[in-house]
């Protein structure tokens, strides 16, 4: 059954798979691209991206989007990451506020991106679009990020919702590992006692 927590999906976009994928989707077009890092950074829903308008789009100062509704109900204001910024403003070069932000060459709505992710991700495995929440939920805590905030930026009104998408991996406890190690040590040198 879908909600018993063994039956869960876990997939998320590792650091090292980042360029990869990246650059595999700029084969693929700016449009889908430019999608990835949306999502990849605020971990919004596909619903939540690839229907934006250039209305949505404020490039001044630093740049924001305006979501006005989501699936939760709320719209949401997020300020732009550089990266998202310099994509966006290659992706709405002469649309009209009316138009699309995410469009195929010739100015076309995409209608699916299925076929251009799943090649897109080919080598990196079983990638769904909707993984890179739970990327951008990770990234958001793993940097610091307080958790009530994060949860503003990938629109997550539950905090047992967010928790379920901040997936640990090995990494993660190897990290805990380490910084076990660095405690004992710091301990270990200040129980030492003094050389006579």
């Amino acid at each position: 059954m879908a909600s018993e927590a063994g039956s869960r999906r876990k997939g998320f976009l590792r650091d090292d798979q980042y360029q990869q994928v990246f650059d595999a989707c700029m084969h693929e077009g700016l449009w889908l691209a430019s999608a990835f890092q949306v999502a990849n950074d605020f971990g919004w829903r596909r619903g939540e991206v690839f229907p934006m308008l250039v209305s949505q789009l404020d490039f001044s100062g630093k740049g924001s989007i305006h979501l006005p509704d989501s699936k939760n109900g709320e719209g949401r204001l997020m300020p732009m990451t550089d990266k998202v910024r310099e994509m966006l403003a290659q992706c709405i070069a002469g649309k009209a506020p009316t138009d699309f932000v995410f469009t195929r060459d010739g100015g076309r709505p995409v209608k699916s991106h299925y076929k251009a992710w799943r090649r897109a991700v080919a080598e990196v495995g079983d990638l769904h679009f909707h993984d890179l929440r739970r990327t951008a939920t990770r990234n958001l805590v793993r940097a610091g990020v307080p958790k009530s905030v994060a949860q503003q930026v990938t629109g997550h009104l539950d905090p047992k919702v967010f928790d379920r998408y901040n997936i640990t991996d090995l990494v993660d406890l190897e990290g805990a590992a380490e910084a076990l190690d660095r405690k004992s040590s710091h301990t270990s040198a200040i129980l030492e006692p003094a050389s006579a």
